[in-house]
C-alpha cells in the first residue's frame, strides 16, 4: 500500500498534466468546430452569399451601362434627326436660290403683239395699288439695263394681258421722242424686264406697267403704270 501511495504522489503531478492536456485537447476540437465547422454546405453558403453581392453589384453595373446605352441612343438619334434637318435646309436654301435665280431669266417678249394689241393711245392711271420696283438699273457694267416689278398679288396676274416698257426721250423741253417701246407676257413672283443699254446721250423717262385683260378691246386702255427719268452724260 505504501509503494502504491508513494507512486502516486511521484507520478500525481503528471498524471494532473496529463489530464489538463485532454481537457485542452478537447476544449481547442469543440472551439475549432464552433469556428470552422466541418459540414461543407455552411461554408458554399457562405460563398454563395458572397457571391450574391458580388451578383447583385454587377447587376447594378449593368443597370447602369444600359442607361449609358440608352442616353448615347438617344444623343445618336439626335444627332441623326439634326444631319437630317441640315441636310433638308441646305436643300430648301437651294431651292430659294435657284428660284431666285430663275428671276433672273427675262419676260419672255410677245412678239408681233404690236398687232395683236394695237390701239390708238392709252389712259395713264396709277401702278400704285398693284405694284412696287425701284425703276430700271444699269448692270453688267452698264451694258445691260434692268427693271423688276413684283406685283403684291400672284391673283392680279391671271388678270393682267401684257406688261409694257415705254421710254421716251427728251425732246424740245419735253418726252415726247420714241426711243423704245416693247411687250412682255406677265408671271408669277418677280418680273424682270431686260434691255440693251444703248441710250445715247440726253434726258429719259421710263413708263413701264401693265394692261388689264378687261380693257383688251378698248381703244384707249388704262395702263397703270410708274414712271423714272434718267439723264445719260
Amino acid at each position: 500500500m505504501k509503494k502504491i501511495l508513494l507512486f502516486i504522489k511521484k507520478n500525481i503531478w503528471k498524471a494532473t498534466t496529463f489530464v489538463l492536456g485532454g481537457i485542452v485537447i478537447i476544449l481547442l476540437t469543440k472551439t475549432a468546430d464552433t469556428i470552422l465547422p466541418s459540414n461543407g454546405p455552411v461554408i458554399v453558403k457562405e460563398l454563395t452569399d458572397t457571391l450574391k453581392v458580388i451578383h447583385n453589384y454587377d447587376l447594378l453595373n449593368l443597370s447602369d451601362s444600359d442607361s449609358l446605352d440608352l442616353l448615347l441612343k438617344k444623343k445618336r438619334n439626335q444627332i441623326s434627326q439634326l444631319n437630317i434637318y441640315e441636310k433638308e435646309l441646305n436643300d430648301y436654301l437651294d431651292r430659294v436660290k435657284n428660284k431666285e435665280n430663275a428671276f433672273d431669266v427675262p419676260n419672255k417678249i410677245l412678239i408681233n403683239s404690236f398687232q395683236k394689241f394695237g390701239k390708238k393711245g392709252y389712259v395713264q392711271s396709277s401702278s400704285a395699288a398693284y405694284f412696287n420696283s425701284k425703276g430700271p438699273k444699269f448692270v453688267e457694267n452698264n451694258s445691260l439695263i434692268d427693271l423688276k416689278i413684283n406685283f403684291f398679288s400672284d391673283e392680279l396676274i391671271d388678270e393682267i394681258l401684257y406688261i409694257r416698257l415705254i421710254i421716251y426721250k427728251k425732246r424740245d423741253g419735253k418726252y415726247s421722242e420714241y426711243f423704245f417701246d416693247e411687250i412682255y407676257e406677265p408671271r408669277k413672283g418677280i418680273n424682270l424686264i431686260r434691255i440693251g443699254n444703248n441710250l445715247s446721250k440726253g434726258d429719259y423717262e421710263f413708263q413701264y406697267g401693265f394692261v388689264l385683260k378687261k380693257d383688251k378691246d378698248n381703244d384707249y386702255p388704262q395702263f397703270y403704270l410708274d414712271k423714272h427719268y434718267y439723264a445719260i452724260i
